[in-house]
C-alpha cells in the first residue's frame, strides 16, 4: 500500500511537473499567439500603408509629370525671355545708333543754319553796300548831269569862240610851218606823256572796278585765309613768272653771260670766269623756278576747292620771296649785278618752291 501511495506520489509529482511545464508551454504558446496576432495586424497595417504610400506614389508621380512638364515651359519660357533680352540689346543698339546718328544731323542742321545765318548776315550787308553805293552813284548820276549841262553850255561858248580862233590860226599858220621840224621831238615827247597818262587812268579804272566789284562780294571772301587771299596767291604766282622771266631775259639778252664778248664787265668784278659762273648759276636758278611756277599754274588750274584754299593760305609767305626777283630786277636795271651779290635768297625761294610742289 505504501509503495502503491509512493508509486501514486511520485506520479503526482510527474504530472505536477508536466502540469508546470505545460502551464509554461501555454503561457509561451499564449504569448506566441499574442505576438503572432500583433505580427497580423501589423502586417494588415503595412498592407495598408502599402496600399497608402502606392497611392500617395502614383499622385507624386502624377504631381512630377506635372512639375516636369512646368520645368520644360519654365525652360521655354526661360529661352524665349533670353532671346527677348538678346533682341532688346540689340534694338537698344539700334536705337543707339539712331540717336547718335539724330544727334549728328542735328549737329549738322545746326551748323548749317549758323551759316545760313551769317551767310544772311553778309546778303543783308552786301545789300546794305549795293544801296549805300546805289545812293553814290545815284548821286554821282546827279554830278554829271548837272556837269553835262555845264559842258554843253561851255561848248555854245565855244562855238561861239571859233570864229575868233579860226581867224588866229589862219594868221599863225605860216610861222607855224617853219618851226614844224622842231616841234617834232616837243610832239613824240607829248604823245608818250598822253600815253602814260592814258595807260594811269585805264590803271585808276581798273582798280576803281576791283574796288566797286568787291563792296558786292560777302565778307567771307575778304576774310583772312578766305578766296580772297587765294586768288592773289594766283595772281602772286602769275606775277612772279612774269618777272622771273623778265629777270632771265634781261640778263641773257645783255649779253654779259656770254664769253667771248666785248662787253665791259662791272667794276666790282675780279675775274671774268667768276663772273660768268655767277650769271649762269643766276639763269639756271631763274629758269628753274620759272619752271617750278608754270607747274604751280597748271596744278591750281584744275585743282580741288580745298587745296585752292589752303595754297591761298600761304600768301602772305610766298610775298616774302617775290621780293627778291624784284630786288634782282631792280639790280640789272641799275647795273649793279655782279658776283658780289649773295643768291642765297634766291635758293631759298627755290626750295621752298621745290619742297611744296613735293608735298602736293
Amino acid at each position: 500500500m505504501y509503495l502503491k501511495i509512493t508509486s501514486l506520489e511520485s506520479e503526482i509529482n510527474q504530472l505536477q511537473t508536466e502540469k508546470e511545464r505545460l502551464t509554461n508551454d501555454l503561457k509561451e504558446s499564449i504569448e506566441q499567439t499574442i505576438e503572432l496576432k500583433e505580427q497580423v495586424d501589423a502586417s494588415l497595417g503595412a498592407d495598408t500603408m502599402v496600399s497608402q504610400l502606392t497611392q500617395r506614389n502614383l499622385e507624386l508621380e502624377e504631381m512630377l509629370e506635372k512639375v516636369k512638364e512646368e520645368r520644360n515651359d519654365l525652360e521655354i519660357l526661360c529661352e524665349m525671355n533670353d532671346e527677348l533680352q538678346e533682341n532688346s540689346r540689340e534694338t537698344e543698339l539700334e536705337l543707339r545708333e539712331e540717336i547718335e546718328r539724330a544727334n549728328t544731323q542735328i549737329n549738322q542742321l545746326v551748323r548749317h543754319l549758323d551759316a545760313t545765318r551769317e551767310t544772311i548776315a553778309d546778303y543783308e550787308q552786301t545789300l546794305g553796300k549795293f544801296r549805300d553805293l546805289v545812293a553814290d552813284l545815284q548821286t554821282q548820276n546827279s554830278d554829271l548831269q548837272r556837269s553835262l549841262a555845264d559842258g554843253k553850255r561851255l561848248q555854245e561858248q565855244q562855238q561861239q569862240l571859233h570864229s575868233t580862233v579860226a581867224t588866229e590860226f589862219a594868221s599863225s599858220a605860216v610861222p607855224f610851218m617853219g618851226t614844224k621840224f622842231g616841234a617834232t621831238s616837243q610832239a613824240q615827247t607829248l604823245a608818250k606823256v598822253i600815253e602814260a597818262e592814258l595807260r594811269r587812268l585805264e590803271a585808276e579804272q581798273s582798280a576803281n572796278h576791283v574796288t566797286r566789284l568787291s563792296a558786292f562780294l560777302p565778307d567771307s571772301f575778304l576774310r583772312r585765309g578766305g578766296d580772297n587771299e587765294a586768288l592773289l596767291a594766283l595772281l602772286l604766282i602769275d606775277r612772279l613768272t612774269g618777272n622771273n622771266v623778265v629777270d632771265s631775259q634781261t640778263t641773257t639778252v645783255s649779253g654779259i653771260c656770254i664769253p667771248g664778248t666785248d662787253n665791259p664787265l662791272p667794276p666790282l668784278t675780279k675775274s671774268k670766269a667768276e663772273f660768268y659762273s655767277f650769271i649762269t648759276r643766276l639763269i639756271h636758278l631763274l629758269r628753274s623756278m620759272g619752271s617750278l611756277l608754270n607747274q604751280y599754274k597748271q596744278i591750281f588750274t584744275g585743282c580741288s576747292v580745298d587745296l585752292y584754299l589752303k595754297f591761298g593760305s600761304l600768301y602772305n609767305e610766298m610775298c616774302v620771296h617775290e621780293h627778291c626777283i624784284d630786288r634782282l630786277i631792280e639790280q640789272t636795271k641799275n647795273d649793279q649785278l655782279d658776283e658780289t651779290i649773295s643768291l642765297e635768297s634766291l635758293i631759298t625761294s627755290f626750295n621752298y618752291s621745290f619742297n611744296y610742289i613735293m608735298f602736293i
